[in-house]
């Protein structure tokens, strides 16, 4: 490899090097972000976070997040068989993707992360027979994460915008005359 370069702002990881090893650099590559982030797609020369695709997970999740809490104030509302399937219904709307994601990375070897702490936290609950605590910690949970990735997107954007402002070039003083540097891209 040539060349690697990380863009945290634009997610993107983007490296160059010899043709007749850019299939063995990027098939290693590949493996080794499948393996560690699933969520990211690998693209000829870079890695870029689907950023349609978040933002309709963002929707989706505001969405679940909303339908969850009806079900959860629902099933604080009830009482008896009613109370237990919207209580359920709430805690696996609002948590399958956190026992998912705590079920495969157990498989990895990778044990307590907050997915497997939380998985392990509201099925100690629902053994419990404390159906409304299972759906009000994953509900609660949900929302956290949800304040957190929105809180990172905005700092990111903010970032950027940032980043768009700096001036072309800059003029400095050599041997006591002015002359312009450009910006490296």
């Amino acid at each position: 490899m040539t060349h690697a370069e990380a863009d945290f702002i634009n997610q993107t990881l983007t490296f160059t090097c010899s043709p007749k090893e850019h299939s063995r650099i990027a098939g290693e590559m590949t493996a080794m972000i499948s393996k560690e982030e699933p969520s990211v797609e690998v693209s000829e020369f870079s890695i870029e976070k689907k950023g349609d695709e978040e933002e309709t997970e963002g929707k989706g999740m505001l969405v679940r997040l909303i339908i969850g809490a009806i079900l959860f104030t629902a099933g604080m509302l009830t009482s008896g068989t009613v109370q237990i399937v919207l209580s359920l219904a709430a805690y696996f709307l609002l948590g399958y993707d956190v026992i998912f994601k705590a079920l495969r990375n157990m498989g990895r070897g990778q044990l307590f992360d907050e997915n497997f702490l939380m998985t392990v936290a509201t099925a100690a609950a629902i053994y419990l027979h404390d159906w409304r605590e299972a759906a009000g910690v994953m509900l609660f949970y949900q929302i956290g994460e949800y304040f957190q990735d929105l809180a990172v997107a905005r700092s990111r954007k903010s970032i950027g915008d940032l980043m768009d402002i700096r001036p072309e070039f800059a003029m400095v003083q050599e041997n006591g005359e002015y002359v312009k540097r450009n910006r490296k891209k």
